[in-house]
């Protein structure tokens, strides 16, 4: 259990989960401040809005996918290929900095936010992990990889198949936008280490498709018409300026191991030619 104290109230004990939600609602609203020296995480203290300096928080985006590329295993099923890359937008570095816990043998890590100045807050936000294939380590649960089907009005309408959340080496490989306020020309976070990684801003981290853990299974897929989604932060972990602009689309026609990338236009043209669906023909093709 932790204690949170408030100024001139008795303490309140909640539990860890309680305490990140309280940590949401009260940076969201503006009154909750980490000073360096009471960085612990047993003892957070809350101060009033007046004596909050400015916050420099992430963005992270993803890119459109490339490199999409359909291949078969030896069983015969087959696995469509992608790559990704997310990117920093933000005003500040995403920065994750671990610590060894030693009751759990785990590498806890923490999100630390800057202000103007110096660190202002760090929070727990998960772990770093051993990627026995990769042979690295890497940060769990940063991005997920999701196979959609199209409605008749090409929103998105029933998953069929899905990544899980994947890990990630978070570091800067790839400048994405020199423009952005904040850029710096050589990236901070270049190691895989078990302690610190990050991406700076105007950086982005590219896992290419022939990387393990870059696809999405069709096994038991039909050829047609999808939708692919790719999301970084997808359970909201990880404190940053919006979470709107997380994930990406990609519409496909699977044919076969063929891909072809298509728009809603072509997908609505296609399906009002066939006439299969009676909603195409009454909500879009206008007969």
């Amino acid at each position: 259990m932790i204690q949170i104290l408030f100024r001139n109230v008795r303490p309140l004990v909640i539990g860890n989960i309680g305490l990140i939600l309280l940590q949401v609602v009260l940076v969201w609203q503006g009154i909750w401040l980490i000073y360096p020296d009471q960085a612990s995480l047993s003892t957070p203290v809350l101060t009033s809005s007046t004596e909050i300096p400015e916050l420099f928080l992430p963005d992270l985006r993803t890119l459109p996918l490339s490199d999409l590329d359909i291949i078969s295993l030896r069983n015969g099923d087959r696995v469509l290929r992608l790559t990704n890359t997310i990117w920093n937008s933000g005003d500040g570095p995403l920065e994750l900095k671990a610590v060894h816990n030693p009751a759990t043998q785990t590498m806890i890590v923490e999100q630390r936010i800057y202000g103007r100045d110096e660190l202002q807050l760090s929070q727990p936000v998960g772990e770093f992990i051993w990627h026995e294939e990769h042979n690295h380590w890497h940060f769990k649960e940063f991005s997920i990889y999701e196979l959609w089907t199209l409605s008749p009005i090409g929103g998105l309408d029933r998953l069929v198949s899905t990544s899980g959340k994947v890990s990630y080496c978070v570091i800067d490989s790839d400048i994405v936008d020199r423009a952005v306020d904040g850029f710096i020309p050589f990236g901070r976070y270049r190691g895989c280490g078990k302690t610190l990684q990050g991406l700076s801003v105007g950086w982005g981290d590219k896992y290419e498709y022939f990387l393990e853990g870059q696809s999405v299974s069709l096994a038991g897929v039909k050829d047609g018409f999808y939708v692919l989604k790719s999301t970084v932060n997808p359970d909201s972990l990880l404190l940053e300026a919006n979470y709107d602009n997380n994930s990406t689309l990609y519409y496909l026609h699977v044919h076969g191991h063929n891909i072809e990338s298509i728009d809603l236009e072509k997908y609505f043209e296609r399906r009002c030619h066939t006439g299969d669906w009676w909603t195409m023909r009454g909500i879009i093709c206008g007969y």
